[in-house]
């Protein structure tokens, strides 16, 4: 017997086939035989890819001013179908948020499109100005993560895997300015 189901046939992609020729010998009640063959055509279906991330919590800290803020996690995929081809894709999941209040809205877009992915990471990387973020002040935002394989089935891509990204803010430096940088005393003046 054959089983379809056997793991050994899991690497046959959609429509692609393997076939296996049994030979046999029929003998009848006098003795008599004859050889006879079968051919068994088995057809592949699509396996679904996976995805796996194993650090999927990028943190960072605000720097001062305009510092790169830079944090990345390995990924990894697999496809049981031998041929097929995998690629690694985000979707931003519109949840950008700052503990203190609403973002202008060019920040929030240049903070989203730092996200990246390919084939074995995800990155992401900014150097926005944040300094207006108080100590321990987080502004959070998420990416769903798929591997999808080249195959057009209905279950061609993997679960979605959610990487948040975590911006905290940092104790910023007090400046003091002032308009004055001399001063003057002495005996009939006023003190400037």
């Amino acid at each position: 017997t054959v089983d379809p189901t056997d793991p050994a046939f899991d690497h046959l992609g959609v429509g692609e086939t393997m076939m296996i020729v049994v030979g046999y010998d029929i003998k009848d009640a006098q003795g008599a035989t004859v050889h006879q063959t079968e051919t068994i055509t088995i057809t592949g279906t699509n396996d679904q890819p996976s995805l796996t991330i194993a650090d999927d919590q990028g943190a960072v800290s605000e720097g001062d001013g305009s510092a790169l803020l830079s944090d990345s996690g390995a990924l990894s995929f697999s496809d049981l179908d031998m041929n097929d081809v995998v690629t690694v894709s985000a979707t931003y999941n519109g949840d950008i948020a700052w503990s203190d209040g609403s973002l202008d809205a060019t920040l929030a877009q240049a903070l989203v499109d730092g996200f990246s992915v390919d084939q074995d990471s995800w990155d992401f990387g900014a150097s926005e100005d944040l300094d207006f973020l108080g100590v321990g002040e987080p502004i959070t935002f998420s990416y769903d993560v798929v591997a999808s394989d080249d195959s057009g089935a209905g279950n061609d891509t993997s679960a979605p895997h959610t990487v948040t990204i975590t911006i905290t803010g940092a104790n910023d430096r007090r400046s003091l300015t002032s308009a004055y940088d001399q001063g003057r005393i002495g005996e009939g003046y006023e003190t400037a």
